[in-house]
C-alpha cells in the first residue's frame, strides 16, 4: 500500500480556494492577465510576478525531476491561487505552473501584496498559512530524499591508521 504524501493529507492547507466573494475583494490589488494553453504562469528558475489567483481554467504546476515533463503536483482551478514566499524578495520560483487551457488570472505584484497582507489581514493570513505550508512540504521532501539516498552515496570513505 502507498503511504499519503504530505500534498495528499494536508492538500486543503496547502492548496486553498477562494470563495467568488474573497476573489472579488483581492481584485483591486492586481490586474487580470489572460494565458494562451501551454504558456507558462511562472517557469522554476526565473524571478516570479507575485500572487496568482485562478479566474478562469486550470493551471498545472509541475516540479522538475530532470524528465521532460516533471511530476505533477496539483492542477488549481478556479478560486486557486499560487505563489511562493520566494517571490515576495523576488528570488526565482522553485516550481513551473503552466495553463492547461486558455486561463484568466488575477496577478498580485510582490509590493501589492504586502499591502494586501496588511489590509485584508484574514485572506493575508489564509494565503500566507498556504504559502508556508508549501514551503514546508518542500523542506521535507527534501530531507527525505536525503535520508534515502542510497548510503554508498553517503559513506565517507574510512582512513586507515598507520602502525
Amino acid at each position: 500500500m502507498r503511504s499519503q504524501s504530505i500534498i495528499d493529507t494536508r492538500r486543503d492547507q496547502m492548496f486553498p480556494v477562494l470563495r467568488p466573494s474573497e476573489v472579488e475583494r483581492l481584485r483591486r490589488f492586481g490586474k487580470v492577465r489572460s494565458y494562451a494553453p501551454g504558456e507558462a504562469l511562472a517557469k522554476a528558475g526565473e524571478a516570479g510576478h507575485g500572487l496568482a489567483i485562478v479566474l478562469a481554467g486550470t493551471v498545472e504546476i509541475t516540479r522538475r525531476d530532470g524528465s521532460a515533463s516533471g511530476i505533477s503536483i496539483t492542477t488549481h482551478r478556479p478560486g486557486a491561487f499560487m505563489g511562493e514566499l520566494a517571490q515576495l524578495s523576488g528570488r526565482p520560483a522553485l516550481v513551473d505552473a503552466y495553463a492547461q487551457e486558455p486561463v484568466d488570472a488575477l496577478i498580485i505584484p510582490p509590493d501589492r501584496l504586502r499591502a494586501l497582507l496588511i489590509a485584508e489581514a484574514e485572506l493575508g493570513e489564509r494565503i500566507m498559512r498556504a504559502l508556508t505550508s508549501e514551503l514546508r512540504s518542500r523542506a521535507s521532501s527534501r530531507l527525505r530524499a536525503a535520508v534515502l539516498m542510497p548510503m554508498s552515496l553517503a559513506r565517507v570513505p574510512s582512513h586507515k591508521q598507520r602502525p
